[in-house]
């Protein structure tokens, strides 16, 4: 079996170390604004709602946009946008962490929050 060709596509070499374990090391993404899984649902939401009022522009209908979306309202712990920007305001109020840091926080919040309570020392 020799000169099998290989079946996966090569990886592509990551510049910077990524770990978001003690030390927080995000490399390219150090300072991107990361999203809750509430957020980035109510942000789909309100980005196809407006397309569909407005006309112009074509709502995405294709497998990755509907598992995404059915995806997001599983594992979203908070579905209305208020409830999702009145989290988002308690976390901001933790100027010392990064954004990655309230977005995973925001992902525990309400279910883990001993745990939650432990990553933010408090």
């Amino acid at each position: 079996m020799a000169n099998v060709p290989s079946t996966a596509r090569s990886k592509e070499h990551i510049l910077g170390e990524e770990e978001a374990g003690k030390e927080l090391k995000l490399g390219e993404f150090e300072n991107a604004t990361a999203l809750t899984l509430s957020e980035a649902r109510t942000l789909m939401n309100v980005i196809f709602d407006h397309r569909k009022e407005a006309g112009k522009f074509k709502v995405p209908d294709n497998q990755i946009v509907s598992k995404t979306q059915a995806y997001l309202d599983v594992f979203s712990r908070f579905k209305t946008q208020e409830t999702a920007q009145a989290v988002e305001r308690i976390l901001l109020l933790q100027k010392d962490l990064t954004s990655f840091e309230r977005a995973q926080l925001g992902l525990c919040f309400y279910l883990c929050a001993p745990r939650a309570s432990a990553l933010m020392g408090g």
